[in-house]
């Protein structure tokens, strides 16, 4: 009787604490501000209406399909918990720390507990029991989310796994183009020889391509870019053959997540984040399931008819870049924080061929933002700007599309560190909107002058003013006698001056789980096995150097589901 009681004078306690401290907040609008992954403020409004956090809302300029959907999470989790005292968005941990530190500045000022803001805890997740479904999959990039979008059409029972707390893996960072042959945009621009069929050609001309896979691909990267289009992606501007961007220059990776989570919404998947599968259950050879461990909570199975990995590549994942290319392992990544290599390896174990592990792509122009390495290949193609090193010197043509060639080339003239300094002027500006984007967030520092520019970079101002006046005289004549450079829109000839410090980085694997054109795994014999196909970064498609491009899962998703219905 005696514990009974001690018990339910704990509770009365409780709860007395709970409304005193609740009772401290004032009602009103309280304002706080953080510094986000871009160097640029998070900002938040805490409304308080009746002793109570009535609304949370955030002003910031973090990536809005990953850093943004973080933020929506964590308003929903204060809103919930009435505290914020919540967990960080795995995936955005970056952004959420900033966000957090934003709302506790901003709820001290409301008169709440500080008590209360560091130590209750929060509601956890949702703990999930052993279950059964027609398909696993895998992964919440475009792979993933395709093929739960069209097997839910279909009327199959889907679970959807992701081990991030947001949903978009790596087609969020898309920079540069979606590629696809036969599109309704084509045929509104009237452009010529771009079919279903050219492009099929078009990938099959690349070495180390299988036309076979080339073939296969096709259709599904036109059926896949239509679906983004029917749900608002403005990917209207198409060039090179088959190249298509947003009108106003903006990244396309702003486009594709938001329209694939917004097909997503639409089916009706299990869509379960934070929750990491951690290996394929094999049966008689066959492969019948997940085992799966939740951020919170105890692991559990999903036995499944089949399971189709799309967990990308492993450009985050040390474990394999050691294995197959140390020579790397110091370099970051453009990639997710979730590209770690996890269904490569979970396929291994059951047997799966990983082949061509050695090769990958390096992105020569990078500028690292807290760990967050942001492309700027925007700047270097499109006839973008130069790149120097400290002495402001020339050193390579910056247009070069061997970016192998190109990083080295960076870490001759470094001294083995790498960095280099990209310059370009207001024309590229003006005409990408990827730039004004990356110019707003900070990322670059900006002068009228040539010398002004340099000193802020930390460049040597005589070296940069003598390459840029000996560069304009290039452009001028449309010659570079130098690096053989063949285009010069941007021709540093038009004030305000920008620049930015950029290094290599690992832009994407190529090796992974050897597949058929059926996107089924495949054995060290070649031979299929039963019940696990892979899609994206996480096989080797086959596809060339253009096996990492973002059509790539979609496609090769809506194969793997045309052979599951066929079963």
């Amino acid at each position: 009787m005696k514990n009974r009681l001690t018990k339910l004078s704990l509770i009365v306690l409780t709860a007395l604490f709970s409304v005193s401290a609740s009772a401290q907040m004032k009602d009103g609008d309280y304002n706080a501000e953080s510094k986000g992954v871009w160097g640029s403020p998070i900002k938040v409004n805490l409304s308080i209406k009746n002793g109570k956090i009535a609304d949370v809302k955030f002003t910031h300029n973090e990536t809005p399909a990953v850093g943004g959907s973080a933020l929506d999470k964590i308003k929903a989790d204060v809103l919930k918990s009435q505290n914020i005292n919540v967990d960080a968005i795995s995936g955005a941990t970056a952004t959420s720390k900033a966000a957090l530190s934003a709302l506790e500045a901003a709820f001290l000022k409301a008169g709440g507990s500080k008590a209360i803001s560091k130590k209750t805890s929060t509601a956890k997740d949702k703990a999930y029991e052993n279950t059964t479904t027609d398909v696993v999959v895998v992964g919440g990039g475009p792979g993933g989310m395709m093929a739960a979008i069209d097997l839910c059409k279909a009327g199959k029972k889907v679970i959807l796994l992701e081990k991030q707390g947001v949903l978009g893996g790596n087609g969020t960072f898309v920079s540069t183009y979606y590629q696809a042959g036969g599109t309704s945009i084509q045929d509104k621009n009237k452009d010529k020889d771009v079919s279903e069929e050219d492009f099929a050609k078009y990938l099959s001309t690349y070495p180390q391509t299988n036309p076979e896979m080339a073939k296969a691909v096709a259709p599904g990267a036109r059926e896949a870019f239509e679906l983004l289009v029917q749900n608002g992606a403005d990917l209207k501007r198409t060039f090179k053959p088959f190249a298509h961007a947003p009108s106003d220059g903006r990244a396309p990776g702003l486009e594709i997540t938001p329209a694939f989570v917004k097909a997503l919404n639409k089916v009706n998947a299990d869509v379960r984040l934070n929750n990491r599968a951690t290996e394929l259950i094999q049966e008689n050879g066959k492969i019948v399931g997940v085992k799966v461990q939740p951020k919170d909570g105890k692991p559990y199975l999903i036995r499944a008819k089949d399971v189709i990995l799309a967990t990308g590549g492993y450009s985050a994942g040390k474990e394999l870049l050691k294995q197959y290319t140390p020579e790397v392992l110091k370099l970051g990544t453009t990639n997710s924080a979730g590209t770690t290599g996890d269904g490569h390896i979970m396929a291994q174990k059951v047997g799966a061929n990983l082949t061509r592990m050695k090769d990958l792509v390096l992105n020569p122009v990078t500028y690292n933002a807290n760990g967050t390495h942001i492309s700027f290949t925007a700047a270097r193609f499109n006839s973008g700007g130069v790149m120097v090193n400290q002495e402001g010197k020339r050193f390579v043509d910056t247009t070069n599309n061997d970016k192998t060639g190109v990083t080295m080339a960076m870490l001759k003239a470094s001294k083995g560190t790498g960095i280099a300094y990209l310059i370009f002027d207001q024309e590229p500006v003006s005409r990408l909107a990827i730039l004004q984007d990356y110019v707003a967030k900070g990322y670059v520092v900006k002068d009228d002058t040539i010398p002004g520019l340099a000193k802020k970079l930390g460049v040597d101002p005589k070296g940069l003013e003598e390459t840029v006046i000996k560069f304009r005289k290039y452009a001028k004549e449309g010659k570079d006698p130098e690096f053989g450079r063949k285009t010069f829109k941007c021709k540093l000839d038009q004030p305000p001056y920008y620049g930015v410090a950029v290094e290599p980085s690992v832009h994407a694997t190529l090796g992974g789980i050897a597949i058929n054109a059926k996107s089924q795994a495949l054995d060290k014999n070649g031979n299929v096995i039963p019940g696990l196909y892979a899609v994206g970064q996480v096989s080797n498609s086959e596809l060339g150097r253009h096996g990492v491009n973002i059509f790539v899962p979609p496609s090769f998703a809506k194969i793997a589901v045309k052979d599951i219905l066929s079963k």
